[in-house]
Parts: C-alpha cells; structure tokens; sequence
C-alpha cells in the first residue's frame, strides 16, 4: 500500500508516544506478574502496551484499522502464550515480534487475494474474447 497516498498513515505515525510511562522496572514488575498468572497485571501490560503495538503495527500496515485488528489478534497469541514468556525483560520484544509476525501475516494474504481478483481479471477477458456467439 503506497502510504503516501493513504490519509490514515498519518494517523498512524501520530500515535504510539511514551508519554504517562512507566519506569522500566515497574514495566518488567507488570510483565513479571503478568506471566505468573495475575490478570490484573495482565490487564495493565495491555493497557500500556496496546497503543505502542497499534503503532508498530500502524508503521508496517500504513492503515490504522487494520492495525488495530493486527494488535487486536496479536493480543490474542500474548495471552495464550504469556505464560510460556522465560524473562519479563524480553516482553517487547517478543510482543512486537508477535505483532510483527501477524502483519507479514496479513500483508501476504493481501497480496494473495490481489493476485487472484488479478488472475481472475485477465480470466475473464480472455473468455470474453473468445466467446463466440450461437448459430
């Protein structure tokens, strides 16, 4: 997608600022919590890291809702997978990977479906132009 041309870019690269931010060791704290089970730092990793991964996501995507729904599914693998997290150090890292991840993720399923409403474009005139019409 030719960012340049797309009005939510802006957007995009307008959010993802650090401002009301933690102490990096209170984040690791959270992170910490969070990966022992307590939801309620779970709960508040999200809230705090949700609109850094928008954003991550925002710059990769260049359009703001499907940012939002790259986060949004990337939220989901986090909490089934938060447990498993060895070092609270490493959550963003291993977030924005995840985030990342689903991105490309969606990034190749776009240029797939281009492809094919391409092929089956070309699908079409090539019928047409060998139609014939009935005796």
């Amino acid at each position: 997608m030719n960012q340049m041309r797309d009005p939510d870019h802006l957007t995009c690269m307008m959010h993802g600022s650090h401002e009301n931010r933690p102490d990096r060791e209170e984040e690791v704290r959270i992170a910490q919590r969070a990966i022992d089970g307590c939801h309620t730092s779970f709960e508040r990793l999200a809230r705090q890291w949700h609109p850094k991964l928008v954003a991550h996501a925002c710059r990769l995507l260049g359009h703001r809702e499907q940012a939002r729904d790259a986060a949004q599914s990337a939220w989901v693998k986090i909490a089934k997978g938060i447990r498993t997290l060895r070092d609270a150090r490493a959550f963003p890292a291993w977030s924005y990977r995840i985030v990342t991840r689903r991105c490309a993720s969606l990034i190749a399923s776009n240029q797939t479906d281009r492809a094919l409403a391409s092929n089956l474009r070309d699908d079409a005139v090539t019928c047409a132009g060998t139609e014939q019409e009935p005796p």
